[in-house]
């Protein structure tokens, strides 16, 4: 079937008020369908936010050795190196970010529930990658579709822990058809995650990831019986504490502020050293460590990146400018086969 208007025919997009949700909660190593249910507090997030924009153009663009002398200045406890992204030039590194920063307020506003933090004691390490329900790191190319990544990520792992089965969603589909967002020049994980909601996603197999926001091809024929999504999700408070009892359910999209040294990790515990601001950028929480103080991140910009396409990041880059934690959502719930019965 080709597609050729913005809103998919006989598709709901309605953008109605999240319902009160029960999470379920899970102890390490428990994988079922049917997990004890922990009853959490609902309440109004207010949020505040930088509002800082991208520029590109004021400044010398950074090398390796400037960036490890700044890690060593600040004592940092991370490494850098030269990659692909570092060898683009910044409006190239841009187009690999794409959580649309002035958009934050707006999002924020709409959410209405979070996590509060589990009335039990957290474990000190945990790594959603011990159970199987990570799916592969991705790239998402020289398209602004981090928003898009983190959400389907999340969205496989809901899956995987709902039905214990492994799943490959595509990321197209929301680049092209999520008109809330703004396919390749970025967009929120919230809003995706209410196209998740109301309208679903296919298969990777029915539409393959190509790095546009095109319609055009569109997906497989019979699309609609390819359809899945979620029951249900939430906004997250981004503290730590609250970061933490919300990924020990489920593995989290979160957002945070790129700056230029961020581009050039290699391995450690990434904290901001140096480097103009580049933009917002989208990213899946799987787990911590409070040993180190830090979290554990899957990005999407492929496996030659980082620590094999992952990063650890300081519990400090929570409260300054790098905002780690802004538009976190989780997702609770799955369904599949045509249209969701709340659309």
């Amino acid at each position: 079937m080709i597609l050729v208007n913005a809103r998919l025919p006989g598709v709901c997009q309605d953008t109605a008020q999240v319902l009160p949700i029960i999470y379920d909660i899970h102890g390490p190593g428990i994988m079922k369908s049917s997990i004890p249910c922990l009853s959490l507090t609902l309440a109004l997030v207010v949020f505040t936010s930088t509002t800082a924009t991208a520029d590109t153009s004021s400044s010398e663009p950074l090398d390796a050795e400037q960036v490890q002398q700044a890690i060593f200045e600040e004592g940092a406890e991370w490494a850098a190196a030269e990659n692909d992204l570092t060898q683009q030039t910044p409006e190239q590194r841009q187009r690999r970010l794409g959580l649309r920063v002035e958009a934050l307020s707006q999002a924020r506003a709409k959410a209405e529930a979070f996590i509060s933090p589990a009335k039990r004691r957290l474990p000190k390490y945990f790594d959603w990658r011990w159970y199987g329900v990570i799916t592969p790191v991705r790239d998402q190319g020289q398209c602004g579709s981090c928003w898009a990544f983190s959400a389907i990520a999340a969205y496989e792992s809901a899956a995987r822990i709902a039905r214990t089965v492994l799943v490959d969603e595509s990321e197209q589909f929301l680049v092209s058809f999520d008109t809330e967002n703004s396919g390749c020049d970025g967009g929120l994980m919230s809003t995706a995650a209410q196209f998740l909601r109301h309208t679903g996603t296919v298969s990777e197999h029915c539409m393959p990831y190509r790095a546009d926001d095109e319609q055009i091809p569109g997906p497989c024929r019979r699309w609609e019986k390819d359809l899945g999504g979620i029951d249900a999700w939430a906004a997250v408070n981004p503290t730590v504490e609250d970061l933490k009892a919300a990924v020990y359910q489920a593995p989290v999209a979160v957002g945070f502020m790129v700056y230029d040294d961020f581009f050039f990790y290699e391995r450690g515990i990434y904290s901001h050293t140096t480097g103009e601001f580049a933009g917002g950028h989208g990213v899946l929480l799987v787990g911590w460590n409070d040993w180190g103080q830090y979290f554990i991140v899957k990005n999407s910009w492929g496996k030659d990146w980082g620590e094999r396409g992952y990063f650890r990041i300081a519990y400090s880059e929570v409260d300054n400018e790098v905002e780690f934690g802004v538009d976190a959502v989780i997702f609770q719930g799955v369904w599949s086969g045509k249209y969701p019965v709340h659309r």
